[in-house]
């Protein structure tokens, strides 16, 4: 792990554009490493997942796609030959036909800002209602889609898949998000918590070196604490960390500085 510092986030971040052009990085006196030696060199910026995306699907935590699995095997998505894709609110199928799996409408103001009203076809429930006649663990898509990482981890306690997955998302900080939360909603740290939560639950990936942008801004205490682990869970599985920080806690963590 190494934090780099400055007198402002500005000096800070050209510093790091400096050691991110290096043709060799040197975390301390004795180790020299290529760059060349690792796989991925993967820099995680603050505005990274400011595209539209739900939090379980984006980056590689692809949750959903298990969720759908389990609804599409329930007695009644079988009698009707409902698909996985039913339950998806990306594709036709299942997902409100008037408001394309948006829940709401967009109206175009012209000179305006654009006004979003929820969609009068579906209540803003996303999905047709015959599709929201199936349940899981007593909730509809819906219902599940606004239940929050913790309680969505108690729920499948019992589903390897879904246990790690949710499981992950809970480590590094971001159970208090909504199972179907946009990503667009997201601050720079929990873009960027997101962005480690793929990696730890991509098993396959190694010699990666990542580059965060002061990934605490806006943190809890507890929730550096829960940084802290990530960040060295990540170090632990062989990968290396180069940070722009000034939170001193993150700062003692370092190997170099």
């Amino acid at each position: 792990i190494e934090a780099i510092q400055g007198d402002s986030a500005a000096v800070a971040k050209q510093k790091a554009a400096e050691r991110r052009k290096q043709q060799q990085y040197q975390p301390d006196n004795t180790v020299m490493r290529a760059f060349k030696e690792y796989e991925i060199i993967q820099e995680v910026k603050k505005m990274e997942l400011r595209m539209k995306a739900e939090v379980i699907n984006k980056y590689g935590v692809k949750a959903w796609d298990e969720i759908r699995k389990l609804y599409a095997s329930q007695a009644i998505a079988l009698r009707r030959g409902y698909t996985p894709q039913y339950f998806s609110f990306n594709v036709d199928g299942g997902r409100c036909p008037v408001c394309k799996g948006e829940g709401e409408i967009t109206i175009d103001m012209h000179f305006m800002a654009e006004v979003r009203l929820p969609c009068e076809e579906c209540g803003g429930k996303r999905f047709k209602k015959s599709v929201l006649d199936v349940t899981c663990r007593g909730k509809d898509v819906h219902a599940l889609l606004n239940t929050t990482i913790d309680e969505a981890y108690e729920l499948f306690l019992d589903n390897p898949v879904l246990k790690r997955k949710f499981g992950i998302l809970r480590e590094v900080g971001l159970g208090y998000l909504h199972v179907g939360q946009s990503s667009t909603t997201l601050s720079g740290g929990e873009s960027q918590r997101l962005k480690i939560a793929s990696t730890l639950d991509d098993r396959t990936s190694e010699n990666i070196l990542y580059f965060f942008d002061e990934p605490t801004t806006g943190l809890h205490l507890e929730d550096v604490k829960k940084l802290l682990r990530v960040v060295q869970d990540l170090v632990d599985g062989g990968h290396s960390v180069i940070m722009i920080e000034h939170h001193l806690d993150m700062i003692a963590q370092a190997d170099w500085v």
